[in-house]
């Protein structure tokens, strides 16, 4: 019969004198199975023990403090005297003491412990680099290479060094359920409803309700869309400050964000801006998960304290939200953001913890066209998970996987809050190193020769008709044509401000002039 540690479930070798898991003497009771909820605790602490936790000096004895207290022994700790020298010493950790390490969990913020900058991919807005934390879990950097990106090794962000915060994040049990009964609300700007409604419907298999007027007297909101400028900043937070989202819900937000102020913006059919959320527009998440396709909807270093700072201040759990300008589609062709938020809760739903959901995610986006890849790596670099990276969803069942896919068999797997299968993920990233795409060469059109090119193209009055609906003229356009030895195809570009935001529309055609997307900006 196998022994068993009483205190934290951990099996035991024999003639063993201590437990190897919580280090307790084992002079008693040693051959009792474990309970349930010691089983519970073993899986989360084989979590724990298979993590590099990577905090700054200064907060170091906290996170000792949090562990003593829970009588763990011998967790791997990396502590950072230099911000500056913060990659090479996790990368140094990494190439040398990489035994067991599963995830990596960078406790601090963008001083604290700076996220790599990527050179940005795309030309097509004026973002200069990509600001990403998975690079951390890399033991090459990044070498142009878009796989570094998304490593085995899986990083998330607590970006709160508070001593009750961390411990809550790293030791809470949270209850997350399948997305048809954990999905509380989304809030989309009016004008993507038709991508919002798409992103989820493709993930529940039915449609939802759009919630377009607000009754903040109402004790609970229908689960569904809240349309924005329908409903405002003014709405929500006093909607919020009577009532709080369900426990462990999940919240998708598709609007606006700012590189220069941390709030969210609305946007209507006829292109009117309203504020629809601030860092303090909720008082308490109450344990939720929040994936945001905002622009700079994960950035910090705002003059004020961020969103996703805020949510974890105010008992938010899990985050996924982008560095820099995002994209998605203006209607529902889904792409770039959109398919982050579609895959995501997909691959959550399917019971993969939020760091493996969000690698398998951006590796998806890889079978996207070669001709809009500066869009794919540009989404793929920055989106980043803040919060512990081996959340799931609880109480899965494995289904049988039959003769399917990798892909589909990597989705189906079941982890049950254990540490997600490596060697499936490691499968799945060589399964797209050959579709990594090729680079393009790209050369510019003079602005008349790129009018009378755009005029013969086969989808020519599907472009007219995307551009009107964002209210841009034709004429206003850049083009170029891309190619490399495999594939071809133009890329039209129009940049345009508003009162409040500066927005980029991109259309990209095969070489005759066949829409295969847009990207508006968010």
């Amino acid at each position: 019969m196998s022994k068993f540690c009483n205190q934290c479930g951990k099996t035991l070798m024999p003639n063993a004198k201590f437990c190897p898991g919580c280090g307790k003497s084992l002079a008693q009771n040693i051959n009792t199975p474990p309970t349930s909820s010691n089983v519970i605790k073993h899986e989360h602490n084989d979590n724990i023990n298979s993590t590099l936790f990577v905090i700054p000096s200064y907060a170091f004895k906290i996170l000792e403090n949090i562990f003593k207290r829970k009588n763990l022994q011998n967790i791997k700790i990396l502590s950072i005297d230099n911000p500056g020298l913060a990659h090479d010493k996790v990368r140094e950790c990494l190439n040398t003491k990489s035994t067991n390490i599963k995830y990596i969990c960078l406790i601090g913020n963008w001083d604290d412990l700076p996220p790599y900058r990527i050179p940005n991919p795309a030309d097509s807005d004026f973002d200069q680099y990509c600001l990403n934390d998975s690079l951390y879990g890399s033991k090459e950097g990044f070498e142009n290479n878009p796989l570094n990106c998304i490593p085995e090794i899986i990083v998330g962000r607590i970006p709160i060094v508070e001593e009750a915060i961390i411990e809550n994040l790293l030791f809470s049990k949270f209850a997350f359920k399948k997305f048809n009964e954990s999905f509380y609300f989304s809030i989309s700007a009016e004008c993507w409803l038709e991508a919002t409604n798409a992103i989820l419907f493709n993930i529940a298999q039915k449609s939802f309700a759009n919630n377009l007027n607000p009754n903040v007297d109402k004790g609970s909101v229908d689960k569904g869309i809240l349309s924005s400028p329908h409903w405002q900043e003014k709405n929500l937070s006093q909607y919020f400050n009577n009532y709080q989202p369900e426990m462990n819900s999940l919240l998708l937000f598709n609007v606006h964000g700012g590189a220069d102020t941390p709030e969210w913006v609305g946007e209507s059919n006829q292109r009117e801006f309203i504020e629809i959320f601030k860092p303090d527009t909720i008082g308490d998440y109450n344990s939720s998960l929040l994936l945001t396709e905002s622009c700079y909807g994960g950035a910090m270093q705002y003059e004020t304290d961020s969103i996703v700072e805020n949510f974890f201040r105010n008992n938010g759990v899990s985050f996924i939200g982008s560095s820099t300008i995002a994209y998605g589609t203006p209607n529902d062709e889904l792409c770039a953001a959109d398919h982050i938020a579609q895959y995501f809760f997909e691959n959550f739903d399917n019971g993969d913890s939020v760091g493996s959901a969000l690698s398998k995610t951006k590796l998806q986006l890889l079978d996207e066209s070669p001709i809009y890849q500066d869009i794919t790596l540009k989404t793929i670099y920055s989106f980043n998970l803040f919060g512990a990276p081996w959340l799931s969803i609880t109480n899965q069942l494995e289904k049988p996987q039959g003769s399917q896919s990798l892909l589909n068999s990597l989705r189906n797997s079941r982890h049950n809050n254990q540490a997600p299968n490596h060697a499936l993920l490691s499968s799945l990233r060589e399964k797209y190193r050959s579709k990594l795409p090729k680079p393009l060469k790209q050369f510019w059109l003079e602005k008349d020769q790129a009018l009378q090119n755009l005029s013969t193209f086969r989808d020519f009055q599907k472009i007219k008709d995307i551009s009107s609906k964002c209210g841009i003229s034709i004429e206003e356009l850049r083009m170029s044509e891309l190619k490399n030895d495999t594939s071809a195809g133009y890329k039209v570009m129009f940049n345009y401000k508003t009162e409040k935001l500066k927005k980029n529309l991109l259309i990209y055609t095969d070489k005759s002039g066949s829409l295969l997307k847009a990207f508006i900006s968010k």
